[in-house]
């Protein structure tokens, strides 16, 4: 048996040589498989969870930049791409620069639209039957960069809204221990925020549109105000608790009749 020295005090302590040398390879192959299997995959995906939407974000922001360009297309093929418990509709079509012909699958800008897939990914290919005109996007100086939605997509904006807007909860809520006028719209900004990002990751368009940034705007206040008024409801049915005992407190010292 190959032992390993463990050191005399540590093996006068514990007894056998090799029981403690057993028990100190044994220590440190847990620990390896415990960073190798546990630790490390953990941490790679809480740092993919909060740095994954802002990356894919900035892409899909700078194919909007670069795809300033519009052309008619037509829808050439419709099939639909389906996982476990996700779909997504891969839409291919075909457009014109100049005389030169091109052909792509490109659905939103950037990269996270245009892979695997995502519950109700393929509802919207009602809306490309075959033969169909489409109006696509893409950069002139390289039209492989192209996309049939003008927009984020909506994963890309609701994850990354919704995580965030749960990681600055906790922080605004201090509102119930100092009650700041500050910290309570903070509350109400990141519970807007969270009531926004589900909503339109549940029932939004697969896009968030530029040209409709005014009405997501509106659904963001209107969740702001929303969350204001179950907060004043809130504050005063505290206020009522709180100043119910004392109202019961004086009416008992008054002298009975």
């Amino acid at each position: 048996m190959l032992l390993v020295p463990c050191g005399t005090q540590t093996q006068e302590r514990l007894g056998h040589p090799a029981a403690v040398c057993g028990w100190v390879l044994m220590s440190r192959l847990l620990k390896k498989l415990f960073w190798t299997m546990v630790a490390i995959p953990f941490v790679a995906l809480f740092l993919g969870m909060i740095l994954g939407p802002p990356v894919f974000f900035v892409m899909e922001t700078v194919d909007l930049f670069k795809m300033r360009g519009t052309a008619v297309g037509t829808v050439e093929n419709v099939r639909i791409d389906r996982r476990r418990s996700t779909s997504r509709a891969v839409i291919h079509y075909s457009f014109d620069v100049g005389q030169q012909r091109y052909v792509s699958e490109r659905y939103l800008p950037g990269f996270a639209g245009n892979q695997g897939g995502w519950t109700g990914g393929a509802a919207h290919a009602e809306e490309f039957p075959v033969g169909r005109k489409v109006t696509v996007y893409y950069d002139p100086h390289s039209p492989d960069r192209c996309a049939l939605e003008y927009g984020w997509f909506k994963w890309t904006i609701g994850f990354w809204l919704g995580l965030w807007s749960m990681l600055l909860r906790p922080a605004a809520c201090d509102f119930t221990k100092r009650s700041s006028n500050k910290s309570k719209l903070l509350w109400c900004a990141a519970n807007a925020t969270l009531i926004y990002g589900i909503a339109l990751i549940i029932a939004g368009p697969n896009a968030v549109r530029v040209r409709e940034l005014g009405w997501h705007l509106l659904a963001w206040i209107a969740a702001f105000f929303v969350s204001l008024l179950v907060l004043l409801k809130k504050s005063r049915f505290n206020k009522n608790a709180e100043a119910y005992p004392i109202k019961e407190k004086q009416r008992k010292s008054l002298p009975s009749a």
